[in-house]
């Protein structure tokens, strides 16, 4: 077959890689959605929110709710509703397409279209994509990885065209700024990519540099045009919340005076440090004596909600029955709900400067002596302490180990929970089945044939489960072969910057999982890797191809001059 000329080549090629997504989509079309009723923060909000979008209102009328996540869910949801095409089956595709971009995008710098299709094959049935516990349900996980591969994507087209015309770049600039703005405002940690994104962006800078001093100024400009368009994305959101809810932020949860109020009240020194509580119930009540505006949330964070809101972490953490302590995860939800109980969040404008007042009035506080407290401090990281270190290493290696070799696969339907009238929204919002199919035996063939479809989907990821280590042990060593080998020869190849992006990207955002899962709540899960799954799998690839650039006799050629 690799006897075919040229053109035959390229033709087999692409319907062998059209095949394997028909085959892709042939085999998930057995899975069933796990539709989550009473998840209205995660599941059931999306479709919410969706819904409010489909009517042409925006994300809706102002709750504690409408910014607390990303819009680029919602907004997708709306738009597979209008096209018509079942959720699950769009997102599939979405990710089929951003893999086949991602394969192009590496064609000027890999002469074999045969091994492209090998990683295109790869990432593709990823199997973190057809997971059933996480990704079965209705998440924003599910177009997360698509928007990291868009942009991985747009940023190597661009590096490895870089002399190309200038009109043949326009559609990679618009794939990475747009993807990485979509990423951006999906979920709210997007910071773990920006290791991979400033160094692949910063080398292409540097390289057009070195290569022509007289078309770096123009050049550079037209590719910062990438950033401009992830800037615009991100800025016409902001716009809108704006205009329709009097805050200019794409969630609350990145606004200062909520990040301010809920690090003021973190600065409080607790009288007996305990873990996972960061606002022990003690220091709930000294506040309240020092600060008006948080102690009109008493009633509510003592009351029911204090004890609906405590029951998650008493369970996951053991923490005493009844006692109001609620833990890290939960208690920026329940200083929310509180909010809107008593009556702050009937705008965001209003929400936001009732939070300032909380903020002000506790720092004053802490600052003139009245609250024992450490320093100044915004946001959602955990006061440290000495005593969290073993628990944090701890953590670390279970999230390298569950990273690593692909734990918690599964593709074993989950069963769907609620009321008939929340799960109405999800039948009519997805247009997909829900788990588990109602009836006394309901459609043996097509039982038959979906058990058939789920055995072999489960087989391939089992596959993947199986075999993943020791690749990644051979890739490992690839890598580090090739560094030794660039440091000898002082040359950096574009395949060792990629390979300490993806890296360092993985690094940070294990890390920071570890850290969650240390000092607030279980993190260590699926859905919390999910956009970096397929730069692992890419990995077991990009270090053979940086370590045979670094075994090239004479000048690298990593560009062969192909649109």
């Amino acid at each position: 077959m690799t006897s075919f000329p040229g053109p035959y080549r390229a033709r087999v090629v692409l319907w062998t890689g059209i095949g394997l997504v028909l085959f892709k989509l042939w085999l998930v079309s057995a899975q069933t959605v796990c539709a989550i009723g009473p998840a209205a923060v995660d599941d059931r909000l999306f479709l919410t929110l969706a819904r409010e979008l489909l009517r042409g209102d925006w994300l809706g009328k102002y709750n504690q709710l409408t910014l607390a996540k990303g819009p680029m869910y919602s907004l997708w949801v709306a738009g597979t509703f209008l096209s018509g095409i079942p959720l699950f089956t769009a997102q599939h595709l979405l990710y089929a397409a951003m893999c086949g971009l991602l394969v192009q995008a590496m064609r000027p710098m890999v002469a074999s279209r045969w091994v492209l299709l090998l990683v295109f094959a790869v990432v593709l049935f990823n199997p973190m994509t057809y997971e059933a516990a996480v990704h079965g349900r209705v998440l924003r996980q599910n177009i997360y990885h698509s928007c990291a591969i868009g942009t991985l994507a747009g940023l190597v087209a661009l590096y490895s065209r870089r002399n190309a015309p200038w009109k043949s770049l326009v559609g990679w600039v618009l794939l990475a700024g747009f993807s990485f703005g979509a990423f951006w405002l999906t979920r709210e940690e997007g910071v773990w990519f920006t290791p991979l994104a400033a160094l692949l962006f910063a080398w292409l800078l540097l390289t057009i540099r070195r290569e022509s001093r007289q078309r770096f100024i123009p050049r550079s400009l037209f590719l910062l045009s990438a950033p401009g368009l992830f800037l615009g994305v991100v800025g016409t959101v902001c716009a809108l919340n704006l205009y329709y809810y009097g805050i200019y932020t794409t969630v609350e949860f990145k606004a200062a005076p909520f990040m301010d109020a809920y690090g003021a009240l973190c600065r409080v020194t607790p009288k007996k440090w305990r873990p996972y509580i960061p606002v022990q119930r003690e220091v709930r009540e000294r506040i309240y004596a020092v600060s008006p505006a948080f102690a009109e949330l008493r009633p509510y964070l003592e009351g029911s909600l204090g004890d609906a809101w405590s029951g998650p972490g008493e369970a996951t953490y053991g923490i005493e029955p009844g006692k109001k302590e609620i833990a890290g995860g939960w208690f920026m939800w329940a200083l929310r709900d509180a909010a809107s109980l008593a009556g702050h969040c009937k705008s965001g404008a209003g929400a936001m400067a009732y939070y300032q007042r909380i903020a002000d009035e506790v720092n004053a506080a802490c600052d003139d002596g009245r609250l024992a407290a450490g320093p100044r401090r915004s946001g959602f990281l955990p006061v440290w302490n000495a005593r969290i270190w073993p628990q944090f290493l701890q953590s670390l290696g279970k999230a390298s180990r569950f990273f690593v070799t692909l734990d918690g696969f599964t593709v074993t339907p989950v069963r769907s929970v609620g009321p008939p009238d929340l799960l109405v929204l999800f039948s009519d919002m997805t247009r997909e089945r829900l788990s588990p199919e109602s009836g006394p035996n309901p459609l043996p063939q097509q039982r038959w044939l979906d058990k058939v479809r789920l055995k072999v989907l489960g087989g391939i990821g089992h596959l993947y489960v199986v075999s993943i280590v020791p690749l990644a042990v051979l890739a490992g060593f690839a890598w580090l072969v090739a560094c030794l080998a660039d440091i000898g020869r002082r040359r950096v190849s574009f395949w060792t910057v990629l390979n300490l992006g993806m890296i360092c990207s993985a690094a940070l955002l294990i890390g920071a999982n570890a850290l969650i899962d240390a000092t607030s709540f279980p993190s260590v899960n699926t859905g919390a890797f999910t956009a970096c799954y397929p730069l692992y799998l890419l990995f077991l690839f990009t270090s053979w191809f940086q370590l045979h650039s670094a075994m090239e006799s004479g000048p690298a050629r990593e560009q062969r001059n192909e649109a």
